[in-house]
């Protein structure tokens, strides 16, 4: 649903926080979205098969996610021979795109 391939704008997650969402892969944000967790009890989406993060936001998205707990992604690693850097979060966001995040 977080992919445009389906006319949703709200995505409701209701597992609780001792459930949490395994997300396997990227989710690609190309239209509006809003996910809306719980106040109480947070969910928790979770970054699994050291994806580089939960969302990239391309133009024209907005993803505007509320009441849950955000957990990275594993990143990419650059090496320069002199140090290694890994570089990755929870959400990359194009010029043109709009992330929001609250509670």
């Amino acid at each position: 649903m977080s992919e445009g391939k389906s006319p949703c704008t709200i995505i409701v997650l209701t597992r609780s926080n001792t459930d949490p969402y395994h997300i396997p892969q990227m989710m690609n944000i190309t239209t509006s979205k809003i996910i809306v967790g719980n106040p109480i009890d947070l969910p928790v989406l979770n970054a699994t098969n050291k994806i580089e993060r939960l969302f990239r936001v391309y133009p024209g998205g907005r993803l505007d996610v509320r009441f849950a707990s955000l957990y990275r992604g594993a990143g990419w690693t650059s090496k320069d021979g002199r140090s290694t850097v890994t570089v990755g979060g929870v959400t990359y966001v194009d010029f043109g795109g709009s992330f929001t995040a609250t509670g």
